[in-house]
């Protein structure tokens, strides 16, 4: 019998509510005001949500579980954004992210890289646009 290999996630993205996305932890107010919320919320204003939240279907169809994407849902509420791209997780167990390691999958990278070209990010010596 062949081994067969299950993808983590699914290959296409969808479109969801971002008010119906259920949180995995709480965000303070106070995020708003770091560094790191700014910066998110700038890069989505000039060139648009870039990396995928990352939600998992809840069962019997209960909406979505929210499990890598809060600064980035937080900053699309604030910009008055209501559906947003996300990457489904397949996994039946609960996903940790480690919040030191970035592991984009070979999808999300490469969308990731297209839409910043199409969006006019250039290299850091080229001339740009």
């Amino acid at each position: 019998m062949a081994n067969i290999i299950r993808q983590g996630f699914q290959e296409k993205l969808i479109e969801l509510a971002v008010e119906e996305l259920i949180p995995t932890k709480n965000i303070s107010i106070y995020a708003m005001k770091c560094r790191k919320y700014g910066q998110v919320i700038s890069s989505i204003r000039e060139v648009g949500l870039i990396e995928a939240p990352v939600v998992a279907s809840l069962k019997k169809g209960k909406g979505y579980l929210l499990l890598d994407g809060h600064l980035r849902i937080m900053a699309l509420k604030e910009l008055g954004v209501e559906c947003v791209s996300c990457l489904i997780s397949t996994d039946d167990e609960t996903y940790t992210y480690n919040k030191y390691i970035n592991r984009l999958s070979a999808i999300q990278e490469h969308r990731m890289i297209m839409k910043a070209i199409h969006s006019g990010v250039w290299k850091k010596n080229s001339p740009g646009p």
